[in-house]
């Protein structure tokens, strides 16, 4: 036989073999050994993390010669095909590629049949999520009531997307990811059975380049025996591009220095060396994560390091940031790896990037600032019991200042009211009719006489008095009045006669050719509202 990937040669043949799935593996085995035995199963959880295995296992339990048993023997025809995948009566279906209705059918034909040589038919379908709502509804009588002889075993990176009427009739067991210490652990073991050396390190980066995937982990280290040789992180670096921890270190240290060229010499050696930007900005979020843990613990990792550096790496930076700047570090970091995720090469990204986090010891932090602000007010408070002086008012501003001051600042009262408000854009065409003991007036053309009920609620005219007290430094109340002309054309000043805004919007009407047509065919007349009721 040919050679035999890790993954596959290492792959499990017991439930309690199953790594960091100890849960699900104890509740199948009691099940199995107390008779409970299901129908169909539901296997969910990220990839590589024993949802096949788990299910191969179950089916060696179960046709088993000396089964149904918990402890497969594992050396029977039956363990053995099943296995090597080669058992007739165990089928496994990739749902990705076997998806519509027809494929399905033909699950329910054969399900008909006993199985030829085993105790049971088993039918594994991995991805089941992607399989058509119309495939789904020719699985769902089968999997509610199958033949005794028949078990199903679903499994699934994303079990949301699984109608609930498929869900409801499996038992789910939920796949959680592997923990970076079992992957350690895992992958020492099948060095040793190799006969293949590590330099200290090394695993634990394969381990946490894995993510949780246990099969992820082993592929990586296929990769690395490949190389020859004792493994070493240079062997690493060298073929995923892994990012050595003194360029990260080397990078924090410019951004703790607020050394703006140190920064930029950095992406410049990233650049000049080939090195994955995205990469780099992993490895510079784990570390920046690890001095915000490793500083809220007063000075040591709570957790397993994420980046590989010890508490003697971070002991030095943790002193030059505080949490605030920390917390900064990390959301500019993951914004970045976001941005580059568009951006093949994303070196402008990178340097302006790099630029802000040089300047970020130089951010004042928030409750710094707010003290700041108190600071002023507090030196001129009174001491405790001493009566506070009464405040002299404000002088009166006259009507000819108060007016001055109101139409200069006019154009600054919209632009405000724009920024903050969309109804702002019924003011346009309203200009200051006047300004007087009674207040400011606001004059709108008469075609514009629904800008002109907008603008005339209560809570609108209080905002803009509001705004010119900011701007104008002047109280004023706002009214709301209809000047003569349209929209654009010089006001004829103010003028409240209904009669006279009947007639004109009487003329306005009868220069419509629409109303003109109809007048002509009905022998009619445009009537003011008023004489018409």
């Amino acid at each position: 036989m040919g050679y035999i990937v890790i993954a596959r040669k290492y792959r499990p043949r017991r439930f309690e073999e199953v790594a960091g799935q100890e849960g699900a593996a104890t509740t199948l085995r009691n099940a199995i050994s107390g008779g409970r035995i299901g129908h169909a199963y539901l296997f969910a959880g990220p990839r590589g993390v024993g949802k096949t295995s788990m299910a191969r296992i179950l089916s060696m339990s179960l046709n088993c010669a000396e089964g149904p048993t918990e402890t497969p023997c594992g050396k029977c025809r039956s363990c053995m095909d099943i296995h090597l995948g080669r058992d007739m009566d165990v089928m496994e279906i990739d749902g990705a590629s076997n998806r519509g209705i027809d494929e399905i059918r033909a699950i329910r034909e054969n399900a008909a049949y006993s199985p030829s040589k085993s105790r049971f038919r088993i039918f594994i379908i991995d991805e089941v999520h992607m399989l058509t709502i119309q495939a789904f509804n020719a699985l769902l009588k089968i999997l509610e009531e199958p033949p005794e002889h028949v078990k199903f075993i679903l499994a699934t990176t994303k079990p949301q997307s699984i109608p609930d009427t498929i869900r409801s009739r499996c038992q789910r067991f939920d796949f959680r990811p592997v923990t970076q210490g079992v992957i350690r652990r895992q992958l020492e073991g099948i060095l040793k059975s190799e006969g293949a050396e590590a330099e200290d390190g090394v695993l634990d980066a394969v381990a946490r380049r894995a993510g949780g995937s246990m099969r992820d982990s082993q592929s990586l280290l296929d990769q690395l025996l490949s190389m020859g040789g004792r493994i070493t992180l240079k062997s690493l670096e060298q073929l995923l591009g892994w990012i050595p921890l003194d360029e990260i270190r080397k990078a924090v240290s410019a951004f703790a220095a607020s050394d703006l060229m140190g920064a930029l010499e950095c992406v410049e050696r990233m650049h000049e060396e080939g090195r994955d930007p995205a990469e780099f900005m992993l490895r510079l979020e784990e570390y920046a994560r690890d001095l915000l843990l490793f500083k809220a613990a007063g000075g040591s990792l709570p957790v397993p390091s994420a980046s590989g550096a010890g508490p003697e790496d971070l002991a030095g930076h943790a002193e030059a940031f505080d949490r605030d700047m920390l917390i900064y570090m990390i959301q500019v970091v993951h914004g970045v790896r976001k941005e580059l995720s568009r951006d093949l090469e994303g070196r402008l990204i990178l340097e302006a990037a790099f630029a802000r986090l040089a300047a970020v010891r130089e951010l004042e932090p928030i409750g710094r600032a707010i003290e700041a602000a108190e600071v002023p007010a507090a030196e001129h408070e009174p001491a405790p019991g001493t009566p506070r002086p009464p405040e002299a008012p404000a002088p009166p501003a006259s009507p000819a200042a108060k007016a001055d001051a109101v139409k200069s600042a006019w154009p600054e009262v919209l632009a405000r009211l724009k920024k903050k408000h969309t109804w702002a854009a019924y003011l346009v065409d309203a200009a200051i009719a006047r300004v007087d003991e009674s207040g400011l007036v606001l004059g709108f053309p008469e075609d514009r006489g629904l800008h002109k009920a907008q603008a005339s609620r209560q809570d609108r005219k209080d905002e803009i008095s509001r705004v010119i007290r900011e701007v104008a430094g002047v109280e004023v109340r706002v009214s709301c009045s209809t000047v003569g002309g349209k929209a654009g054309n010089a006001f004829d000043g103010v003028s409240e006669d209904k009669a006279d805004r009947g007639a004109k919007r009487g003329r306005d009407a009868e220069d419509s050719p629409a109303v003109r047509s109809a007048l002509r065919v009905f022998e009619g007349k445009v009537v003011p509202r008023d004489e018409a009721k």
